[in-house]
């Protein structure tokens, strides 16, 4: 292609109206790529097939998929962390040290992971969030005794 026709069509797809032409034409591709991939993805076959490229990928490129892992697991500890700088136990109103802070289940029927297994698993923020409104946030101190107090037996061993 010449310099001339690359100036033209620069030129060209300024344009207002080719700009929404080419706007809705990206718009539609996007779409039949969504119907395409819901297709294809309900596919039993495509999902084996899925499933074994997966597994050969991370076998390839370990490395990165470990170290990718990790700086995700890393970010998410770090904003765990700051969303504990914010709170205090609601107890005894500790909140000298976030680090001294722990989100203990209201219900244990509800809970579907511990904040920390959902970290390590690399979940998503929103799940991690949903999981801490289930949750109330303690020192380690009457995390502990609130524990001992639901233990069965814990008279026996106060007697």
């Amino acid at each position: 292609m010449t310099e001339h026709r690359k100036e033209y069509l620069k030129e060209y797809n300024k344009r207002p109206e080719v700009k929404e032409r080419l706007r809705q034409k990206r718009k539609e591709q996007k779409k039949d790529r969504k119907e395409y991939f819901k297709k294809y993805l309900s596919d039993p076959k495509n999902i084996a097939h899925r499933a074994e490229y997966a597994k050969r990928y991370r076998k390839v490129n370990r490395i990165k998929v470990n170290s990718r892992r990790r700086e995700r697991i890393s970010k998410l500890t770090k904003w765990v962390y700051e969303i504990k700088k914010t709170k205090k136990c609601i107890l005894c109103n500790f909140d000298k040290h976030p680090a001294a802070l722990v989100f203990h289940h209201k219900n244990k029927d509800e809970k579907y992971k511990t904040i920390k297994d959902l970290v390590q698993s690399c979940c998503s923020k929103k799940k991690i969030l949903e999981e801490m409104e289930k949750c109330d946030v303690l020192c380690n101190n009457c995390h502990i005794i609130k524990h001992f107090e639901e233990c069965k037996n814990y008279k026996f061993y106060i007697s």
